[in-house]
């Protein structure tokens, strides 16, 4: 055999290896999903979801100079959100509407500044689990969109003197999306690394908008999305934790 015909024999594996190698990554790219009792929600499927905060929510934005803090004592989805299932090489996903609950000024200019009802609801919400980089590696999260056309997810009222605010420039429109890390029993769900199915399963929201893109899988393909949230241009910070069940089944975001 000449040496001519043995390295194209080499290169013809090497190749065929490369291409099996590209093959065997696309086929594992599925996208986060869920599990309901070890098996996968499918396409066209749904599971019922309840979500409630187990600890102090801090939602934070700024009024032109003027910081004021609003922190709500309760939240919890709107009944009728569910998870919704998939297939292949794209993401899981789901609907709900977050209320907020208890909600009061905090803060130097909390004084000053009052809210207009103490309650808070968003618009309609998309929720997907989602990568935090685009090698599909490290810790899980969950993004939470408005399911309109536009970004806003919530609109608040605040009334008061002293330079607390411009009354004519109310209500403030929040917009943006909003993040959160998956973690069960306190600790991160990581890609490869998922524990066992449970019935609790946390999205801890960061605070700072330290975290400004996520990506969603879709075809086998990740789709961009910029985090964060803001109001009257300015950048808001958010914090808190949701417990998320899926009725009485133990469940999970696997890879």
């Amino acid at each position: 055999m000449s040496v001519r015909l043995v390295l194209s024999s080499v290169l013809a594996v090497l190749a065929f290896s490369a291409l099996a190698a590209s093959a065997a990554q696309a086929a594992t790219a599925e996208g986060p999903f869920y599990k309901i009792t070890g098996t996968r929600l499918a396409s066209g499927k749904s599971q019922e979801v309840k979500a409630k905060m187990y600890s102090h929510n801090l939602y934070k934005f700024y009024l032109g100079d003027t910081q004021v803090a609003i922190g709500c004592s309760s939240a919890k989805f709107a009944s009728g959100a569910k998870l919704l299932g998939s297939t292949g090489a794209n993401s899981g996903s789901g609907e709900a509407t977050l209320e907020l609950s208890g909600c009061t000024t905090e803060g130097s200019n909390g004084a000053g500044c009052k809210l207009s009802s103490s309650t808070i609801k968003t618009v309609p919400l998309k929720m997907n689990p989602a990568y935090l980089n685009t090698k599909r590696t490290g810790a899980l999260a969950v993004i939470f969109e408005s399911a309109r056309t536009n970004q806003e997810l919530f609109a608040v009222t605040l009334t008061g003197n002293g330079g607390c605010v411009d009354e004519s420039e109310t209500p403030w429109a929040v917009a943006g999306r909003l993040l959160g890390k998956v973690e069960v029993a306190s600790k991160l769900v990581e890609v490869g690394k998922e524990p066992a199915a449970t019935k609790v399963l946390d999205v801890t929201f960061p605070g700072l908008n330290d975290i400004e893109k996520a990506w969603v899988e879709k075809s086998g393909a990740l789709e961009e999305k910029s985090v964060g949230i803001i109001s009257d241009d300015q950048s808001d910070e958010y914090s808190g934790t949701l417990e998320l069940e899926a009725g009485a089944a133990e469940w999970g975001i696997f890879t």
